[in-house]
């Protein structure tokens, strides 16, 4: 099953959309659009903060919506 992650759930304005066969392709996906059409650097996208972020994104949007944990920051 492949993975995906749009900006719209990581709450960004932008119809990007990566996807990767497992979560290493994704990651790598992410980071180029990130650099690509939001204007990270490498080293930031490279971040293992950023990396952790994303891949809590992913990890968020496979539990169904009603077993959900409310973000504190949200």
């Amino acid at each position: 099953m492949a993975l995906r992650l749009t900006c719209m759930q990581m709450g960004f304005p932008c119809d990007g959309e990566a996807t990767g066969a497992n979560m290493t392709e994704l990651i790598t996906a992410v980071q180029r659009h990130a650099i690509e059409q939001h204007g990270l650097t490498e080293q930031q996208a490279r971040s293992p903060e950023k990396i952790a972020e994303w891949k809590g994104a992913v990890a968020s949007s496979a539990r169904p919506q009603s077993i959900r944990t409310q973000r504190k920051d949200a």
